[in-house]
Order: C-alpha cells, then structure tokens, then sequence
C-alpha cells in the first residue's frame, strides 16, 4: 500500500476497497444530511457496496 506519512499523527494512503468501503461508507452516512448540499454524490451512496465501487473505479482511473 502506497503512503505519505505527514507527520507522527498523519499520513495519506491510497483506498483500498475492500478493507475501507464500510468505514468510509459509514461516515459519508452519518455526515449525509451536512454533506449533502455541497456534495451530492453522497446521496448515491445508498450501501457500502456503492463506496467500494466508487473506490475501485477511482483506483482504475489513478
């Protein structure tokens, strides 16, 4: 797995569907009705599924 450690608390990592789809999906739900307004793709996101093929298209395209 690609990552670029910031600092002692931060890094970026690139997604990996499989293992991040639920917690990511999981946030985007609970933030969805704050989110929603600016990013309306998160009222597609219906079911981590949906996240964890957004990821794997977005590692396609990277």
């Amino acid at each position: 797995m690609f990552q670029f450690k910031i600092d002692e608390e931060v890094s970026l990592a690139l997604p990996r569907p499989k293992i991040d789809a639920e917690a990511i999906y999981a946030l985007i739900d609970d933030s969805r009705d704050e989110i929603a307004p600016w990013l309306t793709w998160a009222n597609f996101m219906k079911k981590p599924e949906d996240e964890e093929k957004f990821l794997v298209k977005t590692m396609e395209h990277f």
